[in-house]
């Protein structure tokens, strides 16, 4: 183990001629900017500052880790952002604590003007929930409710969530389970961009941009 710190790390990256490298390092309130160091790793100096607009805006003033238990006696994990965007759900854990780029995380809203929502959520003081979603085959909309709802009970006995006011929205699949959890349990407002809306009818379709075929279930 070379790096071990409460960040994401990743574009590693060696010089063809010395023994200089680079990685980029980032945390949810930190964009992933680069920094260069020895074959160590260690004591990197960060080189570049590709996002400095974002002093410039109110941004999340930290986050919690909180552990739950599914409907179906899982144990889980999910990550309570005290600015963000409400969103739910991927198959990630306490990872979702350390990514500036959260959203790409498989969250409910599926990356489309994600970094614009979180600015302008983070500047209304919203707070955001992601738990951690485990699937069972056959069952996707209901793995969300067990998964989501016992996440949001868990949310709301820190005493940072208001039951009464918690927002969901989705994209694609997001989408879906967006509309599947919106029967299943009261929010104050709900969002499905592009859901899919009939399982059936898709089972064995083809994607047109890697032409693999797919079953939702």
């Amino acid at each position: 183990m070379l790096l071990w710190d409460d960040a994401g790390f990743g574009g590693l990256a060696k010089a063809k001629k010395a023994e200089v490298y680079v990685y980029t390092r980032d945390t949810f309130n930190d964009y992933p900017d680069y920094y260069v160091t020895d074959a160590l790793l260690k004591n990197g100096r960060r080189i570049t500052e590709a996002n400095p607009q974002q002093k410039g805006f109110l941004w999340s003033s930290g986050q919690m880790l909180l552990d739950y238990t599914s409907a179906k006696g899982d144990k889980l994990q999910a990550a309570l952002f005290l600015r963000p965007i409400m969103r739910r759900a991927s198959a990630t854990d306490a990872r979702l604590l350390l990514r500036e780029d959260v959203a790409a995380a498989q969250p409910l809203c599926d990356a489309v003007g994600q970094r614009l929502q979180q600015v302008r959520l983070h500047e209304q003081r919203l707070r955001g929930l992601v738990p951690r979603h485990h699937v069972q085959d056959q069952r996707p909309g209901m793995s969300a409710v067990w998964c989501v709802l016992p996440a949001i009970d868990a949310g709301v006995a820190t005493g940072v969530v208001d039951r009464s006011k918690i927002g969901l929205q989705g994209h694609s699949w997001g989408g879906y389970q967006t509309a599947f959890l919106i029967t299943q349990a009261d929010f104050a407002a709900a969002v499905a961009g592009a859901p899919l809306t009939n399982l059936i009818s898709m089972y064995s379709s083809i994607y047109f941009n890697s032409a693999r075929p797919t079953s939702p279930f």
